[in-house]
């Protein structure tokens, strides 16, 4: 069963999935260990809430861009950071598990498993490249 998911429920779910695979190399898994490390993710469901994510963006401004560079939610941040503690304890392992080991979920599998139910789509039939102009040959 497709439930609709709005832009909100996108970010949560590829954060939590960003953050789930990131944390799997080496031990368990990258994935694993980023999701040990990453706190819940919050109740978004009204705007203060939402707004308050982004402690570090002024108030002096309404921020609507969708400039590439942008200020991330505290989730985001977390998810970065505790992928950052666990590839800063074994750089190497933690990459080449996490990336190219087919015994556990690595985490370009584990962004797709992520974005799937938002993009209506099954695991396996969408690809994750860089950049939009990035054609994988």
């Amino acid at each position: 069963m497709n439930m609709p998911m709005d832009r909100r429920g996108f970010l949560s779910q590829t954060t939590f999935a960003a953050g789930l695979a990131a944390l799997t190399l080496g031990k368990p898994s990258l994935v694993s260990a980023i999701e040990l490390e990453t706190p819940k993710l919050p109740d978004l469901s009204k705007w203060a809430d939402v707004r308050s994510q982004f402690p570090a963006l002024t108030k002096d401004f309404t921020h609507l861009s969708g400039f590439y560079l942008v200020s991330h939610p505290t989730p985001v941040r977390q998810a970065i950071e505790a992928a950052r503690k666990v590839i800063d304890s074994n750089p190497f392992l933690e990459i080449e598990h996490g990336l190219f080991d087919s015994s556990k979920e690595i985490i370009p599998t584990a962004m797709r498993k992520g974005m799937a139910p938002y993009l209506g789509a099954k695991q396996p039939c969408h690809g994750v490249c860089g950049s939009s102009s990035q054609n994988g040959g």
